[in-house]
């Protein structure tokens, strides 16, 4: 239904989409109907223990469920957070005020998973976020070093 083609091998978001979809339509397990049940029980448990340790620990902790004999109830959730602090590519967090879209908030800077620099890929995937602090960190502490000198006084922020 959700995955003609790809079936059990359709990406996070198509699998995510589906699992949400099916709790919304009534179609979710428990008395709830709030969540649905991975089952993992038709694959030996030495292969669970060697592929899977994670998923199994995780459902013995918190569903108190043994995956090599039932379910273990899951809810769909986003792999990576997209969006944070609006940022230019200094660095410079941006607060638009006044008809101005690119107004920054002096002194304040975001860089990493943090923030949004809106540059396509620049925390996500791709470009990975080792190398989105190591670019835009960069930028800010170039930005910093520019614009700011030891033992400036620190402006209260807006």
């Amino acid at each position: 239904r959700y995955a003609p083609t790809a079936k059990d091998l359709a990406s996070r978001d198509v699998v995510s989409r589906a699992m949400t979809m099916e709790i919304r339509e009534g179609r979710g397990c428990g008395p709830n109907k709030d969540h649905i049940h991975l089952h993992l029980d038709h694959l030996p448990p030495d292969v669970l223990n060697e592929r899977l340790p994670g998923i199994m620990e995780t459902a013995r902790i918190f569903a108190g469920v043994d995956v090599t004999k039932e379910p273990a109830p899951v809810l769909p959730t986003v792999h990576y957070n997209m969006g944070g602090v609006p940022t230019n590519h200094h660095g410079q967090v941006v607060n638009p005020k006044g008809g101005d879209d690119d107004a920054i908030v002096p002194g304040l800077y975001a860089a990493g998973e943090a923030s949004c620099a809106s540059v396509h890929g620049a925390n996500r995937l791709g470009a990975n976020s080792l190398l989105d602090i190591v670019v835009f960190g960069r930028a800010v502490a170039n930005q910093v070093a520019a614009t700011a000198k030891p033992g400036d006084a620190i402006q209260p922020l807006p």
